[in-house]
């Protein structure tokens, strides 16, 4: 089944596909962070 199905399926029955808490958050920002300094060198 493809993902988009699975997804619609879950929205349907009022199931949470994705949680984007703020630790997420902080880590993604912390990985730009560390990734745009490697560019730098």
């Amino acid at each position: 089944m493809p993902l988009a199905n699975f997804i619609d399926i879950l929205r349907n029955k009022n199931i949470p596909w994705m949680e984007y808490t703020p630790e997420h958050i902080k880590d993604d920002e912390t990985a730009i962070q560390k990734y745009k300094d490697g560019q730098n060198k």
